[in-house]
């Protein structure tokens, strides 16, 4: 019984750590959308910079979970 509890003691996860990024993400997206509403002219240079900005952090994100799956695939 000690040996099936210590490995499933193992497999378990690490407690997932606060991740802060999404919140600054929409901190700074709100700050911006705020100051866009001002100048309307800018409004097509926000939604381009949003969209690259989305796309790099979402590849960044895809590459950070593939490289875990790596990693737990090699124990």
């Amino acid at each position: 019984m000690a040996d099936l509890l210590d490995s499933s003691m193992a497999e378990q996860n690490p407690p997932a750590r606060f991740d802060y990024r999404p919140i600054m993400l929409m901190l700074v997206l709100g700050v911006t959308f705020a100051t866009l509403l001002t100048q309307p002219y800018v409004l097509g240079l926000f939604c381009l910079a949003f969209g690259v900005l989305s796309l790099i952090y979402r590849l960044i994100q895809n590459w950070r979970a593939a490289r875990q799956r790596d990693k737990r695939s090699t124990r």
